[in-house]
């Protein structure tokens, strides 16, 4: 089996043993193209996925981005059909299925929260880059950071 460690620039430190399927959703939801940093081949064991986690939050730790949940217990709540279909499908990244909490990035989870349109039209009004960032209209309408993005860019909520 080959396991894929993969860096999404200014966003975080991933691990994967699904490339395509990972590279897609990646690129989809946070609109940047991750990149493979390692590869590492071994079993497909509780084990071998310790080691594979504990490499992604050494990297995670030198490249300066949070930990978020270690690969092996990602693993194993997949396994065991703790991350149901539904959730994936909506757009959630698998770290942060669970509604509340926090994702991977430190941000305020809602859930299934959705912003109206209305709502994405004022977010693009109050945009001022270096004056009123993204991160702070993400806090302010507790959304991940790249729905903010998404609207701005006019690819979400058009």
């Amino acid at each position: 089996m080959e396991y894929y460690i993969y860096h999404i620039e200014g966003v975080k430190i991933g691990a994967t043993k699904d490339w395509q399927s990972r590279r897609t959703y990646n690129t989809e939801y946070y609109g940047i193209q991750p990149i493979i940093v390692e590869t590492m081949e071994g079993p497909d064991v509780p084990d071998f996925w310790q080691i594979v986690g504990d490499r992604e939050w050494e990297l995670a730790d030198l490249n300066g981005y949070d930990k978020g949940t270690h690969y092996r217990v990602m693993r194993t709540r997949a396994l065991n059909g703790f991350l149901n279909e539904s959730k994936r499908s909506e757009g959630f990244p698998l770290e942060s299925c669970a509604k509340g909490g926090k994702t991977r990035l430190g941000i305020p989870n809602h859930g299934s929260r959705s912003l109206s349109q209305d709502q994405a039209d004022e977010i693009r009004s109050k945009y001022i880059p270096r004056k009123y960032e993204q991160k702070t209209l993400a806090k302010e309408y507790g959304v991940h950071v790249n729905t903010i993005k998404r609207i701005i860019k006019g690819t979400f909520y058009v």
